[in-house]
């Protein structure tokens, strides 16, 4: 059996999400105090951690996956970090106002209650998600970060897939991505399941009256966003459409995962690049994060 992590979380970044999510779920207010507070009382509650598998790379996430204007706001508006959480709007606005659309490939399995979604894959659907399968296969007990598990593969008949332009493909384990943005207002720590939020097509009128709502988690309500739970994703991202450049950024808990070429140099000599399909899958309460 898995030993599990134990977290504590003070807010000491740009958007601190996490510590917003811990807080949130103990009725306490956000602030360095009260998360300290919170470390000293003791009391904990089990937190999900999602398994991040791309090629031979492993990787773990509490937090949240992203990508399109979301993952773009987040890695581009680095250069703003001296304004705070204010970097994030102003950057936002420019990058709806300069929106991207990224062409790819989107699978996941749905949450029971979730299933009816959309129609279960066509064979052309299920052949290209099967080309993925291999780099998704870890044999059992391979050690991940220093826990071993098993990496289970849902069948192909349980996937639903979208293909085409995404403007925003992003997956929540809590409900705030930062401390004013309820992202997935649904989303709990510890409920065996991934938040996604998709966009595909909308105009940037659209796009900027469902972020204005992000604050109070009502933007899961626009007509142009999907917004389910999952147990699982497969994520094969393409480039910019109609863009100069491949670009665009997968970030992981804030940080960059891949990135298309281009979005870093001339993306010739990038490590980064995007390179085999991304799949997430979410073990239930692994870890353990004090909690008021």
């Amino acid at each position: 059996m898995a030993m599990k992590m134990r977290l504590g979380v003070i807010p000491a970044g740009t958007g601190n999400g996490m510590a917003k999510s811990v807080l949130h779920y103990g009725n306490e207010s956000y602030n360095v105090e009260n998360a300290t507070f919170a470390i000293i009382r003791g009391n904990t509650h089990s937190l999900d951690v999602a398994t991040v598998v791309q090629g031979q790379n492993v990787h773990h996430s509490v937090l949240s996956l992203a990508w399109g204007i979301v993952a773009d706001v987040d890695i581009e508006s680095e250069r703003f970090r001296g304004l705070g959480e204010l970097r994030n709007d102003i950057y936002s606005l420019i990058r709806i106002t300069r929106l991207r659309k990224y062409r790819g490939t989107l699978a996941y399995v749905p949450a029971p209650g979730y299933e009816g979604s959309l129609d279960h894959i066509s064979r052309e659907d299920s052949d290209l998600l099967s080309s993925s399968i291999p780099d998704m296969n870890i044999e059992k007990g391979q050690q991940w970060g220093g826990y071993s598990g098993s990496m289970s593969v849902p069948e192909k008949s349980e996937w639903r897939i979208m293909n085409g332009n995404f403007i925003l493909v992003w997956l929540m384990n809590v409900p705030w991505a930062t401390q004013t943005v309820l992202a997935a207002p649904k989303a709990e720590l510890s409920d065996g399941f991934l938040d996604l939020l998709i966009i595909k097509e909308c105009s940037r009128r659209e796009l900027l009256k469902s972020f204005l709502k992000l604050s109070d988690g009502t933007h899961v309500k626009s007509k142009i966003m999907d917004y389910l739970k999952v147990r699982a994703v497969c994520l094969a991202p393409g480039g910019q459409v109609n863009g100069g450049v491949e670009g665009g950024y997968i970030s992981l808990d804030g940080e960059v995962l891949a990135r298309g070429a281009g979005a870093y140099g001339d993306g010739s000599k990038d490590p980064m690049c995007y390179g085999s399909s991304i799949y997430i899958t979410v073990e239930k309460g692994l870890a353990t994060v004090f909690c008021a």
